[in-house]
């Protein structure tokens, strides 16, 4: 490669993997665009169970794959894991997210300066962001997974033997499908900021509502008491 030739695209949506999902149902392509949305749109809001739900669900899959090498059966070494993962999930949270900005660091270092061979400092400085940031970082991580699943669900559901084929044209567009990708993260990122920052907005006012009305509960309550004392004394 010459020096004014720009590297190769990383491609986020791997021809690979759309062609193993080649003729999935209908259904199951739903249920991928479904839950892509639900990452994308309230991927704060159920961040807990998302994390759960992905350690579980990656710990469960390796016990499927490693349990007969230690003696076990697949389906016990996959409950057993998939509980410990998503047990320990929730009180592992920002050493993931630590440990997700570190790769997350890395990559952006190594895309931006490839030829600069300080792998660590991006790694700190990415986990680092990863917890000080922890919120907004989490955000970010999951409208990017909602993306994904939002384009794999929909190239999966586009698939038309002999018209269409996804892993082709994924090829073809790499930089076209990162670029709608990426966009998609950046506006989901502003998007649950606003919703959380509503939604935070609405607490608020729900409590001064709760708070006044129980003021003034408490006044009549002591009205009625001063009340009821003159009469008595008159």
């Amino acid at each position: 490669m010459g020096p004014c030739d720009a590297p190769p695209t990383m491609p986020l949506f791997d021809p690979e993997i759309l062609t193993e999902g080649r003729g999935l149902s209908i259904g199951v392509c739903a249920a991928c665009l479904l839950a892509g949305l639900s990452l994308w749109l309230l991927g704060w809001r159920l961040h807990r169970f998302w994390l759960v739900l992905f350690a579980a669900a990656t710990a469960g899959i390796t016990g499927l794959k490693l349990g007969p090498d230690y003696g076990m059966q697949p389906l016990v070494a996959a409950l057993l894991l998939g509980l410990t993962a998503g047990v320990m999930a929730v009180t592992l949270m920002r050493v993931l997210a630590f440990a997700a900005g570190g790769i997350a660091g890395y990559l952006l270092v190594h895309a931006l300066a490839p030829t600069w061979n300080q792998p660590l400092v991006g790694i700190l400085a990415g986990g680092l962001l990863g917890v000080v940031l922890f919120r907004v970082w989490i955000m970010a991580l999951t409208c990017f997974g909602g993306s994904l699943l939002l384009g794999y669900g929909s190239l999966w559901l586009l698939e038309r033997p002999g018209e269409f084929n996804a892993a082709v044209w994924a090829g073809e567009h790499r930089a076209l499908l990162n670029t709608i990708s990426l966009s998609l993260t950046a506006l989901g990122l502003v998007v649950q900021l606003f919703l959380d920052r509503l939604r935070a907005r609405m607490q608020k006012e729900r409590k001064q509502r709760e708070e006044e009305q129980a003021r003034i509960v408490e006044e009549r309550h002591r009205k009625k008491g001063i009340l009821g004392f003159l009469r008595k004394a008159g």
